[in-house]
């Protein structure tokens, strides 16, 4: 059995986007758990875990995010296939990254489904999520998951938790996965369909919280980021003969860190904006080149150019 779970965070957008998409990909047994949100997201995803832990028959939990609609009828055929062929696979969603450099999962080489991100800026419209990124093609095996949609098997379920002390939930995602390779467990990119309704910015370059997030989590697993680093939590304890300020410049180098991811998504959100509104005028143009006066005048326009350019060379 294949559950669902979402936090209604927001109703009206849980009523509109992820219901109907959950509806469209459960199957008839499916047992679809709905919680009110806490100010604490992690602490909310913990709860719909131990919902889904109790059923025996579990063989994966589904949580889907409020603005996150699932387009695809056979996303639970997809995930029960996929761990039946790699049984090692523990965490999934729509998007990931390998070998991202810090808590800033899009730092890696990033690998995305078909995830659309439908929009209300610029008179709304729809864009691929993460083409600012340049994203490889699902499915594909990764390091880390980005949480829209997050499937976790049934070991996943019964045998992690998200990290409460994020504040609010930011960077979940990551340590999650973290948490099941550091178990020998791996990551995956399914190749699903969702549509993400949202706006177009990623991170904020002022939001505290996810500055803190990241830079609790690039403690937390000191070394775990990067091509070569061991996956492994960072020592609690400094190794012997450290200095005693080692600490005050290791944490200035994760702000340090963070503010510098900040100002990239801040960056990717300005290009998603430049796509967005340059779409209604390429469909302006489109119209304009599919008229008839337009097709009608555009022997004179090249006649036009002809003698322009004959002025030029002369």
């Amino acid at each position: 059995m294949i559950a669902f779970g979402c936090v209604v965070e927001d109703r009206v957008a849980v009523e509109y986007y992820a219901a109907p998409g959950i509806e469209r990909a459960a199957e008839g047994n499916s047992e679809v758990h709905l919680i009110g949100a806490t100010r604490n997201r992690a602490r909310n995803w913990n709860l719909l875990l131990d919902l889904a832990a109790r059923n025996d028959a579990l063989e994966a939990l589904v949580i889907v995010h409020p603005h996150a609609q699932i387009t695809d009828p056979k996303l639970c055929q997809r995930i029960r296939a996929l761990l039946a062929s790699e049984p090692d696979v523990a965490v999934m969603g729509a998007a990931g990254a390998r070998c991202p450099s810090s808590p800033a999962w899009w730092t890696g080489t990033v690998v995305s489904a078909d995830v659309r991100l439908r929009y209300k800026e610029h008179g709304g419209g729809e864009l691929p999520r993460w083409v600012p990124f340049d994203p490889l093609p699902a499915p594909s095996d990764v390091d880390v998951v980005e949480g829209s949609l997050l499937v976790l098997s049934a070991w996943a379920v019964r045998t992690l938790r998200f990290d409460e002390r994020l504040p609010e939930g930011h960077g979940c995602d990551v340590d999650l996965s973290l948490q099941a390779r550091a178990h020998g467990k791996r990551a995956w990119v399914i190749d699903t369909s969702v549509t993400f309704h949202g706006g177009l910015e990623l991170v904020a370059e002022d939001d505290y919280a996810w500055l803190q997030a990241h830079e609790l989590l690039a403690e937390k697993w000191e070394g775990a980021f990067g091509a070569d680093g061991p996956l492994a939590p960072a020592p609690d304890t400094p190794e012997p003969g450290e200095a005693e300020n080692d600490e005050a410049w290791r944490d200035r180098a994760w702000r340090a860190e963070a503010e510098r991811e900040a100002a990239r998504s801040a960056a990717h959100t300005r290009q998603l904006h430049a796509n967005a509104a340059l779409r209604p005028l390429e469909a302006q143009l489109q119209e304009i080149e599919r008229s008839l006066s337009w097709r009608l005048t555009e022997p004179l326009r090249r006649l036009n150019h002809w003698r322009r350019r004959r002025r030029v060379l002369a």
